[in-house]
């Protein structure tokens, strides 16, 4: 079959690659190691000999340049192993066949997967669900769709929509399909036994879905639905989308994501790490407040400890009036996000 085939060959490549980067990486740091034990060698110096002194700043100079090369290669290094352990349990959920309006009568197929993965020669092979191309497939329309790209608007039309179910190099099962409510693979799913921890919804993410995800023009963002509707699972998924997007401005540390309790946080934090995004930083509602009352009322002070009846809330209220926001902590998404302070509530 021409689609196991296709698996089996990027599985394989997969492989190879990783086993590669990590030869790679463990000889970095034997490197690294070296070049360490040699500046301690030569980290003596001669107080009586100027001369010698300063050729020795030098090398330990240059040695100090050659390690800090070393920590960005492992950095790349770790990095590249990372997006490879991801690939492997499964390169990529869908495919399309797209044609463009400047060239109707050519095709052109798009594998889409949790992240994205250029071959030797720096071809893509699979695009990341979070680029502009793959907001096609969560269209889930066949026909003529368009999507943006640089702040331009590309027409295209879709052949095929296809849905594939993969377990590292085989390839249990695929579906072309068009609307959602047709979809076998959310169906399946969605049958699947309760999951101790929340997943992500890549491969079944849907039309309206999508649109909350991607959306850089709303200010403030409030998602409505009944229990089970899946309104968390769209917040995290739209974390990882404004992270990816914004990848040089943004870093997760900068995202508070707000929770009900402990619990629930434990329940969400194994989203973003199989989506090659690291956690943000999470608090509870309670914790924010005890913070915000400690900053108020004193360090000591605990929420436990605030007292019965209402006499407090007159002095937090008239200590609320003291604090200052600065501006910079809020931006028009219009005008795109240059901020680094993102707040997630769920």
């Amino acid at each position: 079959m021409q689609e196991q085939q296709r698996l089996t060959d990027l599985f394989q490549q997969l492989t190879v690659e990783q086993q590669h980067f990590l030869q790679l990486q463990k000889q970095n740091q034997q490197q690294a190691l070296q070049v360490k034990g040699g500046l301690a060698q030569d980290a003596s110096l001669n107080m009586a000999n100027i001369s010698d002194n300063l050729d020795t700043f030098a090398a330990l100079e240059a040695m100090n340049r050659e390690i800090d090369q070393y920590h960005f290669s492992a950095s790349v290094l770790a990095n590249k192993i990372q997006q490879l352990k991801l690939l492997l349990p499964a390169a990529y959920f869908s495919k399309i066949v797209v044609r463009f309006a400047d060239e109707p009568t050519e095709s052109e197929t798009f594998h889409i997967g949790i992240t994205g993965y250029q071959n030797w020669a720096g071809e893509d092979v699979v695009y990341d669900w979070r680029s502009p191309i793959a907001s096609l497939y969560y269209d889930q329309v066949l026909g003529a769709s368009a999507y943006t790209a640089n702040g331009q608007i590309i027409e295209a039309t879709i052949d095929l929509r296809r849905q594939f179910q993969i377990d590292h190099e085989r390839l249990l099962g695929y579906f072309d399909t068009q609307l959602a409510v047709e979809d076998p693979l959310l169906i399946e799913v969605l049958a699947q036994d309760h999951q101790q921890y929340l997943t992500d919804i890549t491969a079944t993410i849907q039309k309206e879905q999508n649109q909350i995800i991607r959306d850089e023009q709303t200010d403030a963002l409030i998602i409505r639905g009944v229990a089970g509707s899946g309104k968390t699972s769209v917040v995290i998924q739209r974390i990882a989308y404004l992270l990816y997007r914004n990848r040089q401005k943004v870093k997760a540390s900068d995202v508070l994501l707000l929770t009900p309790n402990k619990l629930f946080s434990d329940y969400v934090s194994h989203v973003l790490p199989t989506l090659g995004e690291e956690n943000p930083w999470q608090a509870t509602y309670q914790q924010l407040l005890t913070q915000t009352v400690q900053q108020i009322l004193g360090p000591t002070t605990a929420f436990a400890d605030w007292p019965a009846g209402t006499s407090h809330l007159a002095q937090l209220t008239t200590a609320l009036t003291t604090i200052t926001v600065s501006v910079d902590l809020f931006q028009n998404l219009s005008n795109g996000l240059d901020t680094t302070r993102l707040l997630a509530l769920v």
